[in-house]
């Protein structure tokens, strides 16, 4: 299967003016793609950022919220691109997390540009169970 970039022109200048803003400046509020995948013990998170190292990314969990962030200084370049899809550029996404999951235990991996954060369930809190009235 090959796949193709595609642009319609017309559409992408609608929504720009709907919304009142040049998607030409999108690199500025870049978001790195996400899956959130959920299993019966975990919840992962797979973030994909080719191009950046373990050392440029921090996670942090503050009130219950999950925050994947990099920043990247950018220097002045003296390249004159004709083309530019990519730059490797600062970033922040955030995430709120269920109270099921157990924040002491979770845990992250990087390989191959793709940032793998695994977030594991709490052991049940309470069985349901039935009191008898005496």
């Amino acid at each position: 299967m090959t796949l193709v970039r595609w642009n319609q022109p017309a559409f992408a200048n609608l929504l720009d003016d709907f919304f009142a803003r040049n998607s030409n400046n999108l690199v500025s509020s870049y978001e790195p793609a996400v899956n959130v995948i959920d299993n019966k013990e975990t919840f992962q998170i797979q973030v994909a950022i080719p191009g950046y190292t373990k050392e440029d990314v921090k996670i942090a969990i503050e009130n219950n919220t999950l925050t994947i962030s990099a920043e990247i200084e950018t220097k002045e370049e003296d390249v004159k691109f004709n083309r530019r899809e990519f730059v490797k550029t600062s970033f922040e996404r955030s995430f709120t997390l269920p109270r099921s999951i157990d924040q002491e235990k979770v845990g992250a991996q990087f390989e191959n540009g793709i940032l793998t954060i695994t977030l594991p369930r709490k052991a049940e809190l309470m069985v349901k169970k039935e009191i008898s009235i005496s």
